[in-house]
């Protein structure tokens, strides 16, 4: 399954859930592209954390990117398009 439909399926399921999601969208949409056309299981959690934690970032925007990937990456688990959480496996907060 493509990381670009799995990142449409998501953003279609919370909007057909009555929610905005606009700037979730938005931070999915820049993922998307961040990590170009490659399958949802060959994202690497080093991939993620770069995309996070690029420079200039603040800290209450990488917590909103995390909050953001976490939350897709468990539905992508609970659809069955992964085995575990890519997300789970970068650190937050940062130590």
């Amino acid at each position: 399954m493509s990381t670009a439909s799995t990142v449409a399926d998501y953003i279609g399921h919370n909007r057909n859930l009555g929610k905005r999601f606009v700037a979730e969208a938005a931070i999915l949409s820049a993922f998307s592209r961040a990590v170009g056309s490659v399958p949802l299981c060959s994202i690497r959690s080093g991939v993620i954390s770069q995309f996070v934690h690029r420079e200039g970032t603040s800290a209450e925007t990488i917590a909103k990117k995390h909050r953001v990937l976490a939350s897709f990456f468990r539905y992508s688990v609970t659809r069955g398009r992964l085995k575990t959480s890519k997300e789970s496996s970068t650190v937050w907060p940062p130590k």
